[in-house]
């Protein structure tokens, strides 16, 4: 029984040692971690931010009920399924704005009879909810970092984009109309709304700003000048940047979090089951080991996203993130690996809309100058062969019948397996058709 004993207590021993130890080893890549993040500007993942909404949020979220519309975020979720749009009536909205996107011209086809129904019946409610967020800024729904990442709050998303492809299909109405003024000032509004959810620190509703922002692009591009002062500050956005900053400011929280050591207990909660007593107690006892692993995780991740930061969109594009994330894990590190998900797709994901937001704007810009130029298309416009990609440039050129096309020559692939609508890379007015 004694020696029994004596091997129960060297192994407790050994087994506290071990421990205390990784404990130690534990808080080191912790200060690793912190010092990675106090090195970069603007990381606000190393202190928990806390925002309430704003009056405007509140204000759009009645605005929109009326074309059925739910703006309101999960916990204040009302139904409003009387005035629902139609799902057929959505998907038919979907595919018209899709096949808009995907032409080449400034070509816009009517929209469906039952689509064009539906417009000119919600037209005033359309009208009053751009009318109030081109009026009162960006909305800003509840922000609050603190607690578990899985259980910050965020904006309903899927209203978001329900609210983009509305405010898109409406301003082509009103250009197919010749309204091109009213036509902007709903585009106007798409932006302020997504400017709110850039404002925001998660990777998702940055990530739905961004498909936001594709589809105005798309748009922006069939839209007549004059072209309104705002959309300046619209294409300025270097999209990838921003993408990478909203990562980056993620794992800062979930770096914070997890010093806490509650990941189990947190994840049951937010799945609604109460932790058994071992499970609590099986989290105790790893608690040490998966931090390290998690700062290990994190830290590897901001160095690549350092890396990414400055890399223009089409090199960003190219990069194999996650590989490279992988390649420099240890052992450590790999038990953690779920903590830095799949980020390569999103980071693709910025490079090419940054690059359709760069073509929108090379297109405005010859529009501008065709109009200075009493409606012929200008044989040269200043700057616009310069990208935002080192070693690409738009090439730009008038035919002798003095139509216009601007193309894209560089290495841009979109995102393995993206689904979205693939807004081209080149240009021709109308009269090449």
């Amino acid at each position: 029984m004694q020696k029994v004993l004596v091997v129960l207590g060297v192994v407790a021993a050994l087994l506290l040692t071990a421990f205390v130890v990784t404990a130690i080893l534990a808080r080191n890549a912790e200060r690793e971690t912190e010092a990675a993040l106090a090195q970069i500007a603007g990381a606000t993942g190393a202190k928990p931010l806390v925002l309430d909404e704003n009056d405007l949020a509140l204000e759009l979220e009645s605005l929109a009920d009326p074309l059925g519309i739910e703006l309101r975020p999960r916990d204040r979720r009302e139904r409003v399924a009387d005035s629902e749009i139609p799902p057929a009536l959505m998907t038919a909205m979907a595919e018209w704005l899709r096949t808009q996107e995907e032409t080449s011209t400034d070509a816009i086809t009517p929209p469906p009879a039952e689509l064009q129904a539906w417009l000119d019946e919600h037209r005033d409610p359309i009208d009053a909810l751009a009318d109030r967020v081109v009026s009162g800024g960006s909305p800003r729904w509840p922000v609050d970092t603190t607690g578990a990442p899985m259980n910050h709050p965020i904006p309903n998303l899927l209203g978001h984009m329900h609210l983009f492809r509305v405010l898109t299909a409406a301003s082509l109405d009103r250009e197919l109309q010749g309204d091109h003024e009213h036509a902007w000032h709903l585009q106007q509004a798409a932006w302020h709304l997504t400017r709110g959810l850039f404002d925001r620190p998660e990777t998702i509703t940055n990530l739905i700003g961004i498909a936001g922002i594709r589809l105005q692009a798309a748009t922006q591009r069939k839209l007549e000048p004059p072209v309104p002062a705002w959309v300046a500050e619209a294409t300025q956005v270097r999209l990838h940047e921003q993408i990478i900053e909203a990562i980056r400011t993620e794992m800062g929280n979930t770096a914070r979090f997890a010093r806490g050591g509650s990941y189990l207990s947190e994840l049951m909660a937010t799945t609604r089951h109460q932790p058994s007593k071992s499970a609590l107690i099986g989290e105790a006892v790893m608690s040490p080991a998966m931090r390290w692993a998690l700062a290990e995780n994190v830290t590897i991740a901001l160095a690549e996203l350092e890396a990414l930061e400055d890399a223009d969109p089409c090199t960003a594009s190219r990069q194999r993130f996650d590989q490279q994330v992988r390649r420099k894990r240890g052992p450590v590190a790999r038990f953690g690996a779920f903590v830095v998900p799949s980020l390569s797709s999103a980071i693709t994901r910025a490079a090419v809309a940054d690059i359709a937001v760069e073509g929108t704007s090379k297109v405005l810009a010859a529009k501008t100058a065709r109009d200075a130029a009493s409606g012929a298309w200008a044989s040269s416009v200043p700057a616009i062969e310069q990208s935002r990609c080192s070693d690409a440039r738009w090439i730009y050129a008038v035919d002798a019948s003095g139509a216009m096309s601007l193309r894209f020559e560089g290495d841009l692939r979109q995102p393995e397996g993206f689904r979205g609508s693939k807004i081209p890379l080149e240009y021709r007015s109308k009269s090449e058709e």
